[in-house]
């Protein structure tokens, strides 16, 4: 079965380890042309959009998105999703050792994807700066790297920012910054569980299979490793936050003029 995908990253990523489906080879490559690459004659069609997802939507304001998989780390990037108002989101995320997937559906009195996700504070460039310096070398190459960018141009940078400003923009240094708080943590098999319960969900969907699938009342469905046995380990309700831009009147307005089926 060949299915359609469109691949978008927000901000464009470049190979960093993290991806399955990448290796050292793909390093500083862009992901979703790499993906495409790998997975050529597997009887998946992918269609890589090396952009940002706030770029693509500028440039088709008219295509409908009927179904969007958020498989973003961070609010910024979900913030960028739901204002293109997909139709439908299937969102999936982790915390520590708890993995979830959320159905945001485009009705009236449904939460968004921007509900309960707020957008990280942004440190200063002095502070991400401070920050970066206080480590010890090894991780400051870890870090690099993660980022796409040579741990030796992190050091030389560094050492003199105003002389050396061009070799990392403060856009990339922003993403160093860990906002006002300590950035969420889970490990490899939290985000392969994630994985895994998104694209059940997305299979379901795909299929027409109504039963079990997550929406309205039952739309979050998560799995707590530290207590498997756990009651909460089941569907839950995510619902509206009270100061989210979803319970506007013009948003409401405007979601019951063009409710999801």
């Amino acid at each position: 079965m060949t299915a359609g995908w469109v691949v978008k990253f927000n901000p464009p990523k470049v190979v960093n380890f993290k991806s399955p489906l990448t290796d050292q080879d793909d390093l500083d490559q862009q992901k979703a042309s790499r993906a495409t690459q790998k997975l050529a004659g597997s009887g998946v069609t992918l269609t890589p959009r090396d952009v940002s997802w706030d770029a693509w939507a500028a440039a088709h304001p008219d295509e409908e998105r009927d179904l969007v998989l958020s498989c973003v780390d961070n609010n910024e990037a979900r913030h960028a999703i739901q204002r293109t108002m997909p139709g439908v989101i299937l969102s999936a995320s982790t915390s520590g050792m708890r993995a979830q997937v959320v159905a945001f559906e485009r009705r009236p009195g449904e939460a968004c994807l921007r509900c309960r996700n707020p957008v990280e504070a942004i440190a200063s460039d002095e502070v991400v700066i401070s920050r970066l310096r206080a480590q010890d070398a090894a991780t400051r190459a870890r870090l690099a790297v993660d980022q796409g960018i040579h741990p030796d141009d992190l050091e030389r940078y560094l050492n003199d920012p105003q002389k050396h400003c061009g070799l990392i923009s403060g856009e990339t240094l922003q993403r160093f910054g860990h906002g006002s708080g300590e950035r969420a943590w889970s490990v490899g098999f939290v985000s392969v569980m994630a994985g895994v319960m998104l694209a059940a969900e997305y299979v379901r969907r795909s299929l027409g299979v109504p039963a079990h699938r997550l929406s309205g009342s039952g739309n979050l469905a998560r799995f707590q490793f530290w207590f498997p046995d756990s009651s909460l380990n089941t569907t839950c309700h995510w619902p509206q936050a009270a100061d989210c831009v979803c319970t506007r009147p013009s948003y409401r307005a405007a979601v019951a003029a063009h409710p999801w089926p």
